[in-house]
């Protein structure tokens, strides 16, 4: 089983632990009624994914994530010994997409984050880019870190609760160099919810 790295790769606020439900507009929706499917990390594909909502034409979606995770759903936080701590025992599982689904296939997926982006690794590099990200954790605990990696620096102090946790990824650049951040909760009015379109993809069921 793989290690759960605390970092989104796809806030000041509380910490979350339950069912929760989101309701919104995702910006940049212009299309037909469809599903909303949620992928779990590890597992990010519609065999696995559990339906979890609605998208209206006009963008306007409601979705709930489930109550809990299967077992082989949680890893092991991966935090490097020399600079990082976390508690014993704590497995995560988190979010990996929330995908629109028709019935040509899957169109695209939204987003909880600060301004939309095509590509993920170009986005890092024009910096101060905020994405939402859903742990569940089996138990209470907390992962700490302050570490030197070799393309930046991650930080993380996050305070887990039994259940579903909403989560920022923080990301700028620091003396020329990727700069990531990780903290409980989100900020309300600066996160928004967006649109991402691909391509249908015909294989997928």
């Amino acid at each position: 089983m793989t290690r759960v790295i605390l970092i989104v790769c796809v806030m000041a606020g509380a910490v979350f632990a339950q069912s929760m439900v989101w309701t919104g507009k995702a910006l940049g929706y212009k299309g037909q009624a469809a599903e909303l499917w949620i992928g779990l990390d590890g597992f990010n594909d519609l065999e696995t994914a559990v339906k979890a909502g609605t998208i209206e034409a006009n963008g306007r979606f409601s979705f709930e994530l489930p109550p809990s995770l299967p077992d082989e759903a949680l890893s092991l936080p991966e935090v490097t010994d020399d600079c990082g701590d976390v508690t014993a025992g704590l497995r995560l599982g988190s979010i990996a997409s929330v995908m629109v689904k028709t019935a040509s296939g899957v169109i695209g997926q939204m987003l909880h984050t600060n301004r939309r982006f095509d590509d993920f690794a170009a986005a890092l590099g024009t910096g101060d880019l905020k994405l939402t990200a859903w742990f569940y954790a089996n138990r209470d605990g907390f992962i700490k870190e302050d570490c030197d990696l070799e393309d930046g620096r991650q930080v993380s102090d996050v305070q887990f609760k039994k259940g579903w946790n909403v989560l920022t990824a923080y990301y700028t650049s620091r003396n020329k160099k990727r700069y990531a951040e990780i903290r409980n909760g989100y900020t309300q009015g600066l996160q928004r919810w967006f649109f991402m379109a691909q391509a249908p993809d015909p294989e997928q069921p």
